[in-house]
């Protein structure tokens, strides 16, 4: 009997100790593993993330080495004289002079019929370039060619003409050319 009732304390203590102390213990290793899986995902999520900025590192290199063409596509500044000077080369291949070359903030208006529409909610701004010359239709023709061509974006934004002596027109055009806001 002796016997019988040591065997039910003996397991009545290690009921109590399992649950009071085994139990809460065993509990926190669960609660452990649970935030090792969630550092595992975390790390996982980690490399990708390396992995990520390491292939848009090699893409941003890439756009580096066009630099040089994305500033004279649409440069980072307001850059009048260097737009000037791309203009009245293209005019002096086909024996144009410039005259009366203005150029003034296009603050995203198009000019037509004395109304202003704003047309721009982008981060660039518009220059507008107001030019005359004198020239032949054909000559024009090629001078609207070399805008159209060029790598800097010009957009015409009017022309008008009239005609003075055979086969020569005084021009009078309107070009939007753009440049990056910082």
């Amino acid at each position: 009997m002796d016997q019988n009732i040591a065997t039910v304390v003996f397991i009545a203590v290690s009921l109590l100790v399992f649950f009071g102390y085994v139990g809460p213990t065993y509990s926190d290793v669960k609660t452990h593993l649970v935030d090792k899986e969630k550092y595992e995902k975390a790390k996982e999520d980690a490399n990708k993330l390396i992995e990520k900025r390491a292939e848009l590192g090699v893409k941003y290199e890439s756009f580096l080495s066009y630099k040089d063409e994305f500033d004279l596509i649409v440069p980072l500044g307001r850059d009048d004289a260097r737009t000037l000077m791309d203009l009245g080369a293209m005019a002096d291949a086909y024996n144009i002079l410039l005259t009366n070359v203005r150029v003034s903030d296009g603050a995203g208006y198009v000019r037509g019929r004395g109304v202003k529409t704003n047309l721009y909610n982008v981060p660039y701004n518009p220059k507008t370039i107001d030019l005359e010359f004198s020239a032949t239709y054909l000559d024009f023709q090629g001078f609207l060619r070399s805008i159209q061509r060029s790598k800097r974006v010009f957009d015409p934004i009017f022309i008008e003409f009239a005609s003075t002596e055979a086969n020569v027109y005084n021009f009078k055009m309107g070009i939007h050319s753009y440049w990056i806001t910082n």
